[in-house]
């Protein structure tokens, strides 16, 4: 009887591993910016020269480059040379923003709010990461961020009439 149980524990195991095996993984990372088609989960160790930031994939030897990767919860993307992008990135069609600043997440695609110096102004990122632009309402107030691609696109207004509604200094609409 032992065996027989062991046997049938056996049997189960393999079938279970075999089945993990043959089914494509899509569910432990969870990517907003982009489909888990294009990301890859990152295992290995993150390589710095004086370009920048790159990661070497320990599985296959290679560095990513022109696709997604996600690493601790968090999602990044990798130029068509490999390395890090940081700042506005624009990819497939859209724009994105990735923490420039030194330290740990460096690289890692932004949500929300986004204070740009360059631009002395705030921007949004909605929850996939793309740039908003044209009327939002988030936190219950309606924002306009520029549509133009004049060099403030995406730019949150203030202090101004658009479309005939005034937006304060703080970008919101008076209703």
């Amino acid at each position: 009887m032992k065996v027989s149980l062991t046997n049938k524990i056996i049997k189960s195991a393999a079938i279970i591993a075999l089945s993990l095996l043959l089914t494509p993984w899509t569910g432990i990372v969870n990517s907003y910016a982009h489909t888990a088609d294009e990301s890859i989960y990152l295992g290995g160790s993150w390589v710095r020269d004086e370009a920048g930031w790159r990661f070497y994939s320990e599985w296959n030897g290679v560095y990513p480059a022109g696709q997604w990767g996600e690493y601790e919860g968090h999602s990044y993307y990798f130029m068509d040379n490999s390395y890090l992008a940081t700042g506005w990135t624009f990819v497939n069609d859209r724009w994105y923003y990735f923490n420039p600043h030194e330290g740990k997440y460096q690289g890692s695609m932004m949500t929300g709010w986004i204070f740009d110096a360059d631009y002395d102004g705030w921007f949004y990122t909605n929850e996939l990461g793309i740039m908003v632009t044209g009327w939002h309402k988030i936190g219950g107030y309606w924002y306009y961020f520029h549509t133009e691609s004049d060099g403030k696109l995406g730019l949150m207004a203030a202090n101004q009439f658009i479309e005939g509604f005034y937006v304060n200094s703080d970008g919101q609409m008076n209703e």
